[in-house]
């Protein structure tokens, strides 16, 4: 992680929450000590079944074990899926996605057997898409924002940063809207508060 970026050590979703942290063993008691504290005093219990953890996939069994052993959960390994999207280290491989992919076909199928609803080329709706994170990702402060950008901007503006073979997936993705969104922005001058200057 980025030192001039966000130091992000948790995430939440609904009642879902991922938290990052070391596999040393006094920080792993401390987080299961902190999860103990918040039970006693909300009333409400970690689900140990649906609960789990990962690690490097190089992680040796014994810190595996001695991480069972701290946290009464057991591990997973990668690739597996959350909230019907794949998640994966390294390479994307399209058989991360077979599952989604056979969803989609099967409902869009299931459209078309009723008469259809009108369904535009789907290229057309995911630049759409793709254009709209674009311009979201360069006008919304958000903690996702600053991650990317101390990640990949640290010494350019990101409408000039240049196209990098080792960036993630996703900052590519972001690159190849920005290309199609960029063309379609109109800047307006208005009282001199923002300075733009992308000469690099």
């Amino acid at each position: 992680m980025n030192q001039r970026g966000p130091q992000i050590n948790h995430l939440t979703y609904a009642d879902d929450i991922v938290i990052f942290s070391s596999g040393n063993s006094r920080l792993v008691k401390l987080i299961m000590n902190q999860i103990t504290n918040y039970e006693r005093a909300s009333g409400q219990r970690v689900n140990k079944q649906k609960g789990f953890f990962l690690t490097d996939p190089k992680a040796g069994v014994y810190r595996i074990n001695r991480i069972r052993a701290c946290t009464d959960f057991m591990d997973k390994t990668f690739p597996f899926t959350y909230l019907g999207c794949p998640i994966y280290m390294g390479r994307k491989n399209i058989c991360y996605f077979d599952d989604m992919v056979t969803k989609v076909v099967k409902r869009l199928n299931g459209w078309q057997d009723e008469g259809g609803i009108g369904i535009r080329d789907m290229a057309d709706i995911s630049n759409t898409l793709a254009i709209k994170r674009w311009w979201r990702f360069m006008t919304q402060i958000s903690l996702w924002f600053d991650f990317l950008k101390a990640k990949n901007c640290t010494r350019s503006h990101p409408s000039a940063k240049k196209w990098n073979f080792d960036n993630s997936q996703a900052w590519k993705f972001l690159l190849r809207a920005r290309d199609n969104a960029e063309a379609k922005i109109i800047w307006k001058i208005n009282n001199g508060n923002t300075i733009m200057w992308l000469d690099n």
